[in-house]
């Protein structure tokens, strides 16, 4: 098991308090204390941690239980587009709570196993779980903006403002100018309805 430490200096604290149980490696760039995967602590460690990461999930879901429940016993106190978003909140908490578990927990979780079984892991295996852990803040807020009605429909109308802006742009761009063609056309009809009239302009206005 791999925790990664800021300097070098952290590294006797591991030693100290792991005793002998305890291999410390610092290399150029990344400093590294390597636990005992059969070390006691290193399982009371891993333990502590899930056991917590399960109590504030069952928090979590009771705080929601609650929440929806009082929101159905006052909904007749709210306006009917108040009640649908605060369910559309309720559906994004909920929502909000479970992304840990896929972006975060499962990846671990995949990597712990791993080392205790002594499986190994390619690189594409490796950056896969980073990478899911480093988008987990985005789709948070890509999810706010998809169930929220209000992010989305402003969201949704800034999108389509944009693409006719660029659309009409490109139009104009692209398109040659026509007023000159159509005022000349215009102008040399009429001169040719009206031949008496050519004859009174300067010689050098003359068609």
């Amino acid at each position: 098991m791999y925790i990664c430490t800021a300097s070098s200096e952290t590294i006797p604290f591991y030693q100290n308090y792991y005793s002998r149980e305890i291999k410390a490696y610092a290399g150029d760039d990344w400093h590294y204390v390597i636990l005992d995967r059969f070390n006691t602590r290193t399982y009371l460690l891993l333990a502590a941690m899930v056991v917590l990461y399960i109590l504030s999930e069952i928090l979590s879901f009771v705080s929601l239980f609650f929440i929806y429940k009082a929101l159905s016993l006052n909904s007749g106190k709210l306006s009917r587009r108040t009640y649908k978003l605060q369910q559309q909140l309720i559906r994004l908490l909920f929502i909000q709570v479970i992304n840990p578990i896929i972006f975060i927990v499962l990846p671990m979780t995949a990597g712990i196993f791993c080392v205790f079984l002594n499986m190994k892991v390619n690189m594409f295996m490796a950056e896969t779980g980073m990478l899911l852990t480093t988008i987990y803040p985005c789709f948070n807020a890509v999810f706010t903006v998809i169930f929220i009605t209000p992010y989305y429909e402003f969201t949704k109308c800034w999108i389509r403002k944009y693409i006719m802006f660029n659309s009409d742009r490109n139009i104009t761009l692209s398109s040659p100018p026509i007023t000159t063609n159509i005022v000349t056309d215009d102008f040399v009809s009429y001169f040719r309805r009206n031949p008496n009239h050519s004859h009174s302009l300067p010689l050098s206005h003359s068609l």
